[in-house]
């Protein structure tokens, strides 16, 4: 599924009026009707309610719906927020339209919104139909009042397109802005309906159809991860351990063993035939207490870390072909032996992962992105916010509000694909594509659930392409996350849980191919 910006949507519109022939009028009565349709089944027994309409489509939206619940026997006051000389064409068409079915619209301005005060005083439903994908922020004068209005009002909100007052391209919050507890969206979700905090303010998110032309919004190379369509691996009855790879883990030092034990217990859930890790001496007898299938490779180290006479030992055992694909970093430590490791690593003929303190030696290495781009096999970048400004060399908070434009830069200028993780986890690939995954929760946000994700990444790309086997990694991740949520909570779970419902959310996934999401309700 595809995620649009405003720009692209309101091209997307205007495309399919223009090429395709179906009138604005249309699409405006398609979303209002449906819009309409949601909100009386959500709220079947309310008979009163409010909408809030600007002057632009949205409040065109606003009034086609208006004018859905008034034949239907409710009660309806529509407030118009704004002068009726600078409606919209359509929106000016169906504001005449509800007057001549026997409607009544009351204008609110700063000085005149005695009666809006009074209406909100009942027991309503509110519909907010202020403003739509071409908003930008901030909120002014009267438009800031209603939304102030609307938000203390303790009455139900659903907001049309977009909850007023947060921007279409965006995941932030604005100081004024509108908190729905149901957003009815249309043709395609947008940023704001994905991305934290926006996505909170819009409560249950549904998707209609209100018949934009799909074929303009195929070039667009920024998608919603799907369940529907991961590919997921194959396990065939007449094989054998070696059929699924053999996983080579490298990382670990004093004090964090731990990093190791999650990134080789992930990887064998999530289907690997066979897994090693490569670590210091010193740390085996602690990591291999907390492994069983798994194997260790101990490295001659030096005050429980790898050091520059570690490095020749490493090389040659993953030079030596038992491998399939590589993980790197997790509690590797940074310092410059580890740098000249990680350059040495580069060169090895192997699917690469590297994530946490790979990445952050990574980032000291002058030449680090035409060292990658020389690499023939695929690499895998997994940084979380602080790790990607270090290889971006800015600050994690410049990065936040724009994560895929520095995602893509990062894939660019590489040649790596790029897992970036927050609450927003997404992926960039070389080819300028970018996945958002749905799933997820606040409950991950713990120390080692990045070195869980770095296991099934490890696993799957030896399994399936790259692309597919990092979609299916991201979603899996995000879904053992929410069954751990189900089962502990947010505030008591930890990265051992996610491993342990990974074959959970692995069985699911396999039993059960659901068209909507887990969040966004497909009509």
């Amino acid at each position: 599924m595809n995620i649009l910006l405003a720009q692209e949507i309101q091209l997307l519109d205007k495309k399919t009026v223009t090429k395709t022939g179906i009138p604005s009028l249309v699409l405006m009565e398609n979303a209002g009707r449906s819009s309409a349709e949601i909100i009386l089944q959500k709220y079947p027994r309310n008979t009163d309610f409010i909408i809030m309409a600007g002057t632009g489509n949205n409040g065109g939206d606003g009034l086609v719906i208006a004018r859905y619940l008034l034949n239907m026997g409710k009660q309806v006051r529509v407030y118009l927020a704004g002068e009726r000389n600078k409606l919209s064409t359509e929106t000016k068409q169906n504001l005449n339209i509800f007057l001549n079915c026997g409607g009544e619209i009351k204008s609110v301005n700063e000085k005149n919104n005695s009666a809006l005060k009074k209406s909100m005083q009942k027991d309503c439903i509110i519909i907010d139909a202020l403003f739509g994908t071409g908003f930008k922020a901030p909120v002014k004068g009267l438009s800031a009042k209603l939304i102030e209005f609307i938000n203390s009002s303790g009455h139900p909100v659903v907001s049309i397109d977009l909850p007023s007052g947060i921007e279409a391209d965006s995941g932030q919050l604005e100081k004024t802005c509108i908190k729905a507890d149901t957003t009815v969206t249309f043709g395609y979700p947008k940023l704001c309906h994905i991305l934290y905090p926006a996505r909170e303010n819009c409560g249950e998110i549904y998707l209609v159809d209100i018949s934009l032309d799909k074929k303009y919004a195929t070039a667009i190379k920024r998608e919603l991860i799907q369940e529907e369509e991961l590919t997921l691996p194959e396990r065939k009855h007449d094989s054998h351990k070696y059929n699924y790879g053999h996983v080579l883990i490298v990382g670990g030092s004093s004090g964090m063993e731990g990093a190791v034990v999650l990134a080789c217990k992930a990887a064998s859930s999530s289907g690997a035939g066979l897994v090693s890790c490569m670590i210091p001496q010193s740390t085996n007898n602690i990591i291999k207490h907390h492994l069983v299938e798994d194997m260790s490779i101990p490295i001659a180290d030096k005050n429980g870390m790898f050091c520059s006479k570690s490095i020749p030992d490493i090389i040659k055992h993953m030079e030596e072909g038992k491998f399939c694909t590589i993980l790197c970093g997790p509690g590797l430590r940074t310092n410059l032996d580890m740098e000249i490791l990680i350059q040495k690593i580069l060169k090895i003929n192997l699917p690469l992962v590297l994530d946490a303190d790979a990445l952050n030696n990574l980032a000291n290495i002058k030449n680090y992105h035409h060292l990658i781009h020389e690499r023939k096999q695929p690499t895998i970048l997994t940084p979380h916010l602080g790790e990607a400004a270090k290889l971006l060399n800015n600050k994690a908070e410049n990065i936040k509000p724009d994560m895929e434009k520095y995602a893509l830069r990062l894939a660019q200028s590489t040649g790596a694909y790029i897992v970036l993780k927050s609450a927003n986890t997404l992926i960039a690939t070389p080819q300028k594509q970018v996945f958002y995954t749905p799933t997820g929760n606040p409950g991950m946000a713990k120390a080692g659930s990045g070195d869980v994700l770095g296991g099934i990444i490890s696993t799957l790309i030896y399994r399936l392409p790259v692309i597919e086997a990092l979609k299916l990694a991201v979603y899996l991740h995000g879904l053992a996350g929410e069954m751990a949520l189900t089962c502990l909570g947010a505030e008591c779970m930890q990265a051992l849980d996610l491993i342990d419902h990974i074959p959970h959310a692995f069985n699911e996934l396999q039993k059960r191919r659901i068209p909507q999401l887990s969040f966004i309700r497909k009509i």
